[in-house]
């Protein structure tokens, strides 16, 4: 994320129908998201910028194993260490520790099939250039993703639609593209345009895009009524959380 302003910069960004789409406001389905807001919430809660982080470094060891790059899932890949150990935690955490490896094995089983409706769903709405942070965003979702409110019905949501064939059609989808100044993510319509690779813009957008969808009393104008912008408050206070 904070490499989002040099990113900025070292664009030739240009006005476009982007920019009068931001001026149209949420009746007509666009929300953008300001690159000085998001970088006032990484100074207020640092733990975004660690997730920011910790994408980019599992970003790197993907590259290096050709896995951010594949456009197809290879039939030999692995499940990511940091979702094994997490299986192996919430096995010997059970209620029922004592059987920790058959529940490991029958979570190990889900989680491939899991990952097989991540991959097909991050192909059929990303472009190849954002299909890694795609998968990354619903992996955190899926294997680490916690919290109440309209956060659990979030998580609730995305992860039934993982576990069942083509559960993922009403994903939103992401590109990156040039955005008027300022602006470091867009939704509309239920398209995500990033200027750059950022998990915390992404986590935003999806706030949007999910925003009454799912549970109508917990969306952005229920939470923060007395919002100038409720829709944009409520992306703002949770982004990043069910991640």
């Amino acid at each position: 994320m904070k490499r989002l302003i040099p990113i900025l910069t070292s664009l030739a960004l240009t006005l476009s129908s982007t920019e009068r789409a931001l001026a149209s406001g949420p009746s007509e389905h666009a929300d953008g998201t300001s690159v000085q807001e998001i970088e006032n919430a990484m100074r207020e809660r640092p733990e975004l910028r660690q997730k920011q982080k910790d994408f980019e470094q599992r970003l790197k060891r993907q590259k290096q194993t050709g896995e951010a790059d594949a456009l197809v899932r290879p039939d030999d890949l692995e499940l990511d260490p940091d979702i094994m150990s997490r299986i192996q935690e919430l096995a010997a955490a059970s209620d029922e520790s004592f059987m920790a490896d058959i529940i490991a094995e029958a979570e190990v089983e889900k989680a491939q099939l899991v990952e097989e409706n991540i991959w097909s769903a991050a192909e059929a709405k990303a472009t190849p250039e954002t299909r890694a942070l795609y998968r990354e965003y619903l992996r955190r979702v899926y294997f680490f993703g916690g919290g109440g409110g309209s956060i659990a019905r979030h998580i609730a949501f995305i992860k039934a639609s993982l576990e069942k064939p083509r559960g993922w059609g009403s994903f939103p989808t992401l590109k990156l593209g040039p955005l008027p100044p300022g602006v470091a993510g867009l939704w509309s319509g239920g398209d995500i345009t990033l200027i750059g690779p950022s998990l915390v813009v992404l986590s935003h957008e999806w706030h949007h895009h999910f925003d009454g969808a799912i549970e109508s009393a917990l969306d952005g104008q229920g939470e923060f009524p007395n919002h100038p912008e409720p829709w944009e408050g409520y992306a703002y206070a949770h982004m990043g959380e069910e991640i």
